[in-house]
């Protein structure tokens, strides 16, 4: 998901390109169908084959992060990922929708896979109060999500609140305590003198 997308013009990918349509796909452009898909063909053949070594061994499963759905627009391929296939072809048993925000893809997603793929979205902004986490896992799970990823988790710290609730909202039975909570774990004591000292000015340049 830090690299995509993961096939652009390499020397085979141009190749077949022109074998199959006749044109070099460097001078279309980037939102060309016919070289989106040729393109994101690759990467779902990648995953076809780690499935194929993982089928060897039943009971391992396979997840794939991607990024960038945020307007539901169903076939669409975003930086070379192409999930209608996989989930068409049972390919992946869990998908982590990274930065994804229209929820229609959720059910969409899942009918797909005929319901056997578990659905994780992003929790987005990185960085909001505890109980607007809260508010957003209703909202997700009511919109058919499975869980949550959590990137850069060392970031969210900015309140008490963030980690202490973001870490119980697997408990879905305790969302509504935990929105309700949440408020309570910050408060803001302005400090008018520490050991004598006056700190209502702030000592900085200017």
């Amino acid at each position: 998901n830090r690299g995509d997308p993961f096939v652009l013009f390499e020397e085979p990918v141009v190749r077949d390109f022109i074998e199959k349509y006749g044109i070099d796909p460097r001078g279309l452009p980037e939102n060309d169908k016919r070289r989106q898909e040729h393109a994101a063909s690759y990467l779902t053949q990648f995953i076809r084959e780690i499935r194929q070594l993982l089928d060897k061994k039943p009971g391992r499963k396979l997840s794939a992060i991607f990024a960038g759905f945020s307007t539901f627009k169903p076939g669409q391929i975003v930086k070379g990922c192409d999930p209608d296939t996989w989930m068409k072809e049972s390919l992946l048993n869990i998908i982590m929708a990274d930065h994804s925000t229209d929820l229609k893809y959720i059910n969409y997603w899942k009918a797909l896979s005929g319901g056997k793929v578990r659905i994780l979205y992003s929790l987005m902004p990185r960085t909001q109060p505890g109980e607007a986490y809260a508010a957003l896992a209703r909202k997700l799970y009511k919109a058919g999500a499975d869980g949550f990823c959590v990137w850069d988790c060392e970031r969210r710290f900015h309140r008490a609140s963030e980690w202490a609730i973001l870490k119980h909202l697997g408990h879905r039975d305790l969302l509504d305590e935990l929105e309700n909570v949440a408020p309570s774990y910050f408060k803001a004591c302005p400090m008018k003198t520490h050991m004598g000292l006056q700190v209502k000015y702030s000592y900085r340049d200017g």
